[in-house]
């Protein structure tokens, strides 16, 4: 046995060496070669490992087995024709070449001659040294790239597998270190050499190959693919998938559509065989969908989330939480295009399916985030109640020290808000801004949205110059995180722009205003149903301004968006009809004006909501229409239904409450009930020194009204001096030809004397 080991190892080492000067055109004598010296450890392992000792003949036998397993799958190391369970091989020898390191010392130790335990560790070293070699070094290392290209020197398709499993390792190697181009390129790369192989293309460099090149050859025959094609394909996969992900991340939305939609085509067209990868199509076209809302494409997007869908229950045959999560984007989508009714029927079915499987598992953080989306959704349908009881179950599924029970706090405010209740959303907004400060940074922008909400709720309350100081807050952090020209900046302003209004800085309040318009139109459409608050609030400003064209010009594209965003018929809206009725009103189209006041009345009774705002001003603003025909005793009905809301909802020290005194003061005036106009003008005037400079529009128009009263007592010079006074604060207030100006400088040409 000794001496045909001394012939096969030569041999073996001859066949090695003219392979690699490429003096053979064959790789068979290596691998003859190399199974005769295989076959010959594994035969005589008992003759050639064996020492004198009668126990070792077991250990020499196992000895052979092992060098002889580790040298059979050498041909196929060579052509890189490898199996995955090749990756085992070496372990059996290198655990061998451990124990005879142990060995050979022990006994040197001991003074046992060691001469056989010596050649097999000079075999073991040497044998651990090829087939170790030849089973991990990557293709990647380019002195052992050169070896088994030149070992393969003369086999066409042995070199294209080699490019293969080059390209392959390559990308590979690109993905784990996250250069998705890179892992892009090479994998490309290979898939080109791979059909090749098959023989879809033809050449041997595909630097220049795109992946649409990929898609159009792709191989429609019958043929057996080459073993490793279907791993590039899913290397290809994962490298479209990393830089789409990349690209989402960076906000290039258009772009990462592009990557994912070519992701999605290698799943289609190479890999959607199986039950495995027609999941993960699923999953592609619920990132396909998502890619299409962000561009807000709504029509793309929730097709391909119902696509999703549709693929994921055909191929597992089950609603689970990846249907459930399918649902709960495509409700997202839908709210996002404002169709809440439709929205609330797919959070729904995502509940049903998470709550039935949440006794086997936490699905806590899914059914929390369809909770808040429900809230969204009932808040835009004006269905308070079902909110409410969507905002009770949040609170109890969160725990108390959490973000996610900062953020249902922050909705039951939104709630008591949006029903009127006003003091008791304060309060809890103020925990719920405690309850954020206490557990995020204090840049976070659920920090900003709170001081948002709180702000509208004290201009609720009448209580400004916390309100501005508030917005200011809100737009510091926002300013931080999304920049000055965002949308999400912008709903800030708007507040600004209104609390401006009320204040009476009517020249920032108007640049505000054109300034949210321009940010809303560029960020989300000249249609988007934010543009119809916005318009509604430049309107209301335009009448106090003078500028009733425009003014009716914004008031009914406020209405048209509305409508078309299909919120007309929501409570929620009626602040845009009830400004649209006092547009018409000051602008003489009073029987326009009576049906916007009456269809206020006609919602809110449909939604029974008695104690509302806006049906407060709507009978306010049908008062002054009777007060036009001369119906005065109507108009007391209608004054005193408004009054009595107001007084409910804001107590008497409101600047609303105060509106509607001088309204009815003027009622008063014109029943000649002299007594009682003066305590109303009276109170007015007091409730708005309370909250307004000297030089407000508001006192303005009481010293007319004053001045109306005065003329009625036929007291003409006092008549004439709350004439005066009104017209400096017109004049300091408007432009020379504001129609106020006008109208006050012939009062007071017409004044009598008499007294």
């Amino acid at each position: 046995m000794k001496i045909l080991e001394k012939i096969l190892v030569p041999f073996f080492i001859a066949t090695f060496l003219l392979r690699i000067f490429e003096l053979t055109s064959t790789i068979g004598f290596l691998a003859l070669s190399t199974w005769l010296l295989s076959a010959l450890y594994f035969v005589g392992g008992y003759w050639l490992f064996k020492s004198d000792k009668e126990s070792s003949g077991v250990f020499a036998i196992l000895t052979g087995i092992v060098f002889s397993s580790s040298l059979l799958n050498m041909p196929f190391l060579v052509v890189r024709n490898m199996a995955s369970y090749f990756n085992f091989i070496p372990i059996a020898n290198g655990l061998l070449f451990l124990a005879l390191v142990i060995v050979f010392f022990k006994s040197k130790n001991m003074s046992a001659s060691p001469l056989n335990i010596k050649g097999s560790l000079i075999r073991s070293f040497f044998i651990l040294v090829i087939s170790a070699g030849f089973t991990y070094i990557p293709l990647s290392f380019k002195p052992f790239k050169a070896l088994i290209y030149s070992l393969n020197y003369g086999s066409p398709n042995v070199i294209l597998d080699l490019k293969i499993v080059e390209y392959k390792e390559k990308s590979k190697h690109s993905l784990n270190q996250g250069n998705c181009d890179l892992a892009i390129r090479h994998c490309l790369n290979a898939v080109g050499y791979g059909q090749n192989w098959i023989g879809l293309t033809t050449g041997y460099e595909f630097d220049s190959m795109r992946l649409e090149d990929v898609i159009s050859k792709r191989d429609t025959s019958n043929r057996t693919e080459h073993k490793d094609i279907g791993q590039l394909y899913i290397n290809l996969f994962q490298a479209l998938d990393c830089k789409a992900k990349k690209l989402y991340t960076e906000g290039s939305y258009e772009e990462a559509l592009d990557f994912y939609t070519k992701a999605d085509d290698v799943i289609y067209y190479y890999l959607a065989k199986s039950r495995v990868w027609m999941t993960e199509l699923a999953h592609s076209k619920n990132r396909l969908a998502i890619c299409y809302k962000r561009l807000q494409n709504f029509e793309y997007s929730d097709s391909l989330f119902l696509e999703a869908v549709n693929i994921y229950e055909e191929t597992n045959d089950t609603l689970d939480i990846n249907v459930a999560k399918f649902y709960t984007n495509l409700a997202k989508s839908l709210y996002e295009r404002n169709l809440p009714e439709y929205s609330i029927i797919f959070n729904n079915e995502s509940i049903l399916i998470l709550e039935r499987d949440s006794s086997v598992f936490n699905y806590k953080t899914e059914i929390y985030d369809n909770y808040i989306n429900l809230i969204q959704n009932y808040f835009r349908t004006d269905s308070l109640k079902e909110a409410k009881i969507v905002i009770d179950k949040t609170l109890k599924l969160t725990e108390k020290d959490s973000v996610s029970y900062c953020t249902a706090s922050l909705y039951e405010g939104l709630y008591y808000f949006r029903s009127n209740q006003f003091g008791r959303a304060q309060s809890i907004v103020y925990d719920c801004l405690s309850c954020y400060k206490s557990r995020l940074e204090s840049d976070h922008q659920n920090i900003a949205e709170t001081y948002l909400l709180l702000s509208e709720i004290k201009v609720a309350l009448a209580k400004y110059d916390e309100a501005d100081s508030l917005i200011n807050k809100g737009k510091e952090i926002t300013i931080k995180n999304y920049g000055i020209n965002s949308a999400r900046y912008s709903n800030y302003l708007l507040v600004d722009a209104n609390i401006k209004k009320i204040v009476g800085n009517y020249s920032e309040s108007e640049d505000l205003f054109y300034e949210v318009l321009n940010s809303y139109n560029r960020e989300l459409g000249s249609d988007n149903y934010k543009n119809s608050e916005v318009l509604s609030g430049l309107a209301d400003l335009e009448v106090i301004l003078g500028k009733f064209k425009q003014a009716l010009i914004h008031s009914n594209n406020s209405l048209l968006i509305a409508e078309e965003n299909e919120n007309l018929k929501y409570p929620g809206s009626t602040w845009l009809i009830n400004n649209a009725g006092y547009v018409n009103y000051s602008i003489g189209k009073f029987k326009i004006s009576k049906s916007l006041y009456q269809n206020v009345l006609k919602i809110n009774n449909e939604y029974q909501l008695d104690l509302s705002f806006t049906k407060a001003v709507a009978f306010n603003g049908l008062g002054l229409l009777k007060i036009v025909d001369n119906k005065f005793y109507e108009a007391d009905t209608l004054f005193r239904q408004s009054l009595s809301r107001h007084l409910e909802l804001f107590s008497e020290n409101h600047p609303s409450t105060a509106i509607i005194y001088l309204n009815y003061s003027n009622l008063r005036i014109a029943e000649n009930k002299l007594v009682e106009a003066r305590d109303m003008l009276t109170k007015s005037l007091e409730i708005n020194s309370n909250f307004f400079e000297k030089d407000h529009v508001i006192f303005a128009d009481i010293f007319i009204a004053f001045g109306d009263l005065s003329k009625k007592e036929k007291q003409g010079k006092l008549a004439e001096q709350y004439y005066q006074k009104a017209l400096n604060i017109y004049t300091d207030k408007f432009n020379y030809d504001h129609y106020k100006i006008e109208m006050i400088k012939d009062e007071i040409k017409n004044i009598s004397f008499e007294d």
